[in-house]
């Protein structure tokens, strides 16, 4: 298959057609939403932070306090939503040995997420996985280009959200959920913790309508036999593939109705 990819010709470059309101005298101020695993605040550059490309909530005070009586406390800019109390960063932070010695590796990261197993970027992330030497190791590596790419996927969607739009701000939801090979690594999600992901989600969509957001580009999306691969783990809870699919099912049922 892939001798036969590669004796194809070359693909042309495609060109996206992009929107630019910089000098639209009639467009109005509008408020956009990525609602993910984080954005940096570098988006535009270590020396151009986001500013004033945020979206504030005026009626919240940085306080430790909740101001607007809504239930979050400080949600400025957003709602961030993480079982890791250190992470409480509009983006998840991976250590900086992690992002030194895997970072190069993003782009075949998201090439292989995309189902575009076939790039040289992807390519060379597989051929790191082959290096691999027991499903210790293995499950590491994954877990380390998993973290990579959590770190930097909702970045790469607000930097095309914004782009020549100066009149949008940009709020920020971040669920640790939505990327959930970190916190559901290798099992699924407990009752209490489905029960964490609907809360969360009715916190954002109050959000949504409190603050007028009118575009939410929301990263999500859960497979049953993803889910299924998950559960498949806990050989010591689910002991048949008939229980492993029931409870993925069960997981399913609870997210779509979420």
């Amino acid at each position: 298959v892939r001798a036969e990819n590669d004796a194809r010709p070359a693909d042309t470059d495609y060109a996206f057609s992009t929107v630019d309101l910089a000098r639209a005298r009639d467009a109005q101020p509008v408020v956009v939403a990525v609602w993910d695993t984080g954005v940096a605040d570098d988006l535009f550059g270590a020396d151009r932070p986001l500013g004033d490309r945020l979206f504030t909530n005026a009626a919240e005070q940085p306080n430790g306090q909740d101001d607007d009586g809504n239930g979050l406390v400080d949600d400025l800019h957003g709602v961030i939503s993480d079982p890791d109390a250190a992470q409480t960063g509009f983006t998840y932070q991976p250590s900086a040995d992690v992002l030194t010695q895997y970072g190069p590796f993003l782009r075949g990261v998201m090439d292989l997420r995309a189902g575009m197993a076939s790039t040289e970027a992807a390519q060379r992330v597989l051929a790191l996985m082959r290096t691999a030497t027991d499903r210790e190791s293995l499950d590491t590596l994954e877990m380390n280009l998993d973290a990579v790419g959590e770190w930097a996927h909702g970045t790469h969607v607000a930097g095309i959200m914004l782009a020549g739009i100066p009149q949008a701000r940009l709020a920020i939801f971040r669920s640790a959920w939505a990327g959930e090979a970190r916190i559901y690594h290798h099992r699924g999600p407990t009752d209490a913790e489905l029960a964490a992901e609907r809360a969360n989600v009715e916190q954002i969509a109050a959000f949504i309508r409190a603050h007028h957001v009118r575009v939410v580009n929301a990263s999500l999306g859960f497979e049953e036999d993803y889910v299924a691969d998950a559960l498949a783990n806990q050989t010591d809870v689910y002991s048949t593939p008939e229980a492993v699919m029931a409870r993925a099912r069960e997981i399913q049922a609870h997210r779509r109705a979420t």
